[in-house]
């Protein structure tokens, strides 16, 4: 007998608490019907753009705004059965999802290193200044550099000597660690230009390395530098190479 009396009072209790429900889900409804609007989830002021009650049995209701089901709670300022969303600027670095600056003219190229770092860059200011495109680092390049600094370094000391039948255009510098960056390695060559008639297409001197550095035509670049005690050989290489007979490098 006590347990069927459980039973109903249980029964009741669960009725009492549907029927509590659905009668905020009126209510709500009701407020929604003649304000138009509301504040939602995420603490914005929400317009009503359509409205129903959705009622799986006589008690069970829900409040479904703009093609969602929204707590009722909401509707009266009260805590709602679920956290509300977070706006973006309340969320953590890590549930950011944030696009990637882009990478400017100046970063530095995937493959360049230690001293290396910024001779694409070095390139490619004096190159704007002619208003040429700009020289793209190319690790395969590199690899190809490296080879012929390591070759200069253990045949020769790193003294300079131009590779034999080179498929790629290439430029070579010299000198003592404590003067050398990559920026000066560059400019170095860049200043043969003093050297270089472009009227006539002539060199006074040496002006080849300067060519090489401002020719159209080249895409790509690698470079590699090797270390003899204080001194150290340059190489860069060029794809498409310059420095053409009769062709004037833009």
């Amino acid at each position: 007998m006590k347990k069927f009396i459980y039973m109903i009072f249980g029964f009741c209790f669960i009725s009492i608490l549907n029927s509590s429900e659905k009668a905020k889900v009126d209510l709500a409804f009701l407020q929604l019907k003649i304000k138009k609007e509301f504040v939602n989830e995420n603490g914005e002021t929400e317009a009503v753009k359509s409205l129903a009650k959705k009622c799986k049995a006589l008690l069970d209701c829900e409040l479904i705004v703009n093609g969602r089901e929204v707590d009722p709670n909401i509707i009266f300022n009260e805590n709602p059965k679920t956290n509300p969303t977070p706006k973006k600027e309340e969320l953590k670095t890590s549930e950011l999802i944030t696009e990637q600056p882009k990478q400017s003219r100046e970063a530095t190229p995937k493959g360049e290193k230690d001293n290396l770092v910024g001779i694409t860059d070095s390139h490619n200011e004096f190159r704007r200044l002619k208003n040429l495109p700009d020289l793209v680092w190319d690790d395969e390049l590199a690899d190809y550099a490296n080879e012929w600094a390591m070759n200069l370094k253990k045949s020769r000391k790193c003294k300079m000597k131009h590779r034999d039948k080179n498929k790629f255009g290439e430029n070579l510098a010299w000198g003592k660690k404590s003067n050398f960056k990559a920026k000066d390695v560059v400019k170095m060559w860049h200043d043969e230009e003093a050297n270089y008639n472009y009227a006539n297409n002539s060199c006074k001197g040496v002006c080849g390395h300067y060519t090489q550095v401002v020719w159209k035509n080249s895409k790509k670049l690698g470079c590699a530098m090797a270390a003899c005690g204080d001194e150290e050989v340059w190489v860069c290489n060029y794809d498409p190479p310059g420095n053409f007979v009769g062709q004037k490098p833009y």
